[in-house]
């Protein structure tokens, strides 16, 4: 209170020396003072904001490690607990019978496992190579990951506002991915693939969290703008079909157009067949890797999730004339 109470008066004080009288340049914008007012508290809304942002990714990313570390001590719990066997003295007469192999132990909480390759998020999901982006999509997938884990919280609010957050970042971290194959095609494509399992994964995460946000009381209020914000994020992601085919057709046409010198010289036997022209090859999708990635991330993830998709044959119908 005290620390608002002193900006305050610094901006009082400084609006006054901004509009006394003496110089021409400060008489002029006298006459616009609600803009100064107005153009100050926005600034100060934007540093609000900008700092709140980054107290807000800082806490998210200590309770990601504070999860990764339940599951870890989760993990290693049995095993620390085992109590150690003596051996039993074998006489060196007896010859021992061949015993079955052992059974495998069961797990006794087969749920943490589960969370574990959940919150694989260093691995699981591959954002870390896209930058803050991916930073910012891993939040809000953590955040999503928590309300499904505590189905009893009824924050609706927050969710909707992850799931439109998530929805609108997602086509930014994949289009990123596939800019870094183009300007690096020898680790760019294995980067671009891993992206794009991930982006699968958070997909499925959206509509879970959809779902979730359709069994709330509250939510059907707010399912309007979180359908609306994961309609634009579909419509951003097929719009990187024309920009990955526009690509492969430039390179296509810039191999296709390689000068003849540069080519092997052809001996007198392959004249008949080098004069003849050659059809160009059809582009296919599976040869092409980027396009094979994002025509097959999405099938893949929905057929992992027990989902199908089947379209029917649209009847034909004859309009007579």
């Amino acid at each position: 209170m005290i620390l608002a109470l002193t900006s305050r008066v610094e901006y009082i004080r400084l609006l006054c020396q901004h509009v006394a009288k003496g110089r021409r340049r400060d008489a002029i914008s006298s006459t616009q003072r609600f803009l100064d007012r107005s153009a100050h508290w926005r600034s100060e809304y934007e540093r609000a904001k900008n700092a709140w942002q980054i107290a807000e990714g800082q806490a998210i990313e200590l309770r990601m490690e504070v999860e990764k570390m339940k599951v870890c001590l989760e993990s290693t719990q049995p095993a620390a607990s085992a109590s150690k066997k003596r051996k039993k003295a074998v006489d060196e007469d007896v010859i021992p019978d061949p015993r079955s192999p052992k059974k495998a132990k069961t797990i006794a909480n087969p749920g943490s496992r589960e969370e574990a390759a959940e919150l694989g998020l260093g691995t699981g999901f591959g954002f870390a190579e896209v930058g803050e982006i991916g930073n910012i999509l891993m939040r809000g997938l953590y955040e999503m990951y928590t309300f499904s884990k505590h189905p009893d919280r009824s924050e609706v609010t927050v969710l909707a506002y992850h799931l439109v957050r998530t929805a609108s970042v997602l086509p930014q971290v994949v289009q990123q991915a596939i800019k870094t194959s183009f300007t690096q095609p020898a680790s760019g494509h294995e980067v671009l693939k891993t992206t794009l399992t991930a982006a699968g994964k958070a997909v499925v995460s959206l509509v879970v969290g959809l779902d979730r946000l359709s069994q709330a009381t509250d939510g059907t209020e707010l399912q309007g703008q979180v359908v609306y914000a994961y309609v634009h994020m579909f419509v951003s992601l097929l719009g990187t079909f024309e920009e990955v085919s526009e690509f492969e057709v430039i390179e296509a046409q810039r191999k296709t157009s390689m000068p003849a010198a540069a080519k092997r010289p052809s001996t007198s036997k392959k004249k008949a067949s080098s004069q003849q022209p050659k059809q160009p090859k059809q582009p296919n999708l599976k040869e092409t890797p980027s396009l094979n990635a994002i025509t097959c991330f999405p099938r893949r993830r929905y057929r992992r999730a027990g989902w199908k998709f089947r379209c029917p044959p649209a009847p034909i119908r004859r309009i007579r004339i």
